[in-house]
């Protein structure tokens, strides 16, 4: 099951989603917060934590940018941390296109 809620406020899009259930008879739940800031029309500053819990538990947080070329095409970038266990970054990179766009 899981719940989520989206709030805007100019520039600011806020996201919240928690969720929780059952895998394999083992109870899992976690959430994810994100912030979006346009900085532009086309560039927005990302930020992002979460947190998942098991049979063992993860939490990260990550920062990055976002451009949009129009037309629905996206390219993002952003810097993952790793909070437990091994404190790992990540680099990250998607090209992604949303479809609703062309709709």
């Amino acid at each position: 099951m899981a719940l989520d809620a989206l709030w805007t406020w100019g520039p600011l899009t806020l996201r919240a989603e928690v969720s929780g259930g059952t895998n394999n008879d083992d109870k899992v739940r976690g959430g994810v917060l994100l912030a979006d800031y346009a900085i532009t029309p086309k560039l927005e500053l990302n930020f992002r934590y979460a947190a998942w819990r098991s049979l063992s538990t993860a939490q990260t947080v990550g920062a990055g940018l976002t451009y949009n070329f129009g037309y629905g095409v996206f390219v993002r970038i952003a810097d993952n941390y790793e909070l437990t266990g091994r404190n790992n970054h990540a680099f990250t990179a998607q090209f992604y296109f949303e479809f609703s766009h062309r709709i």
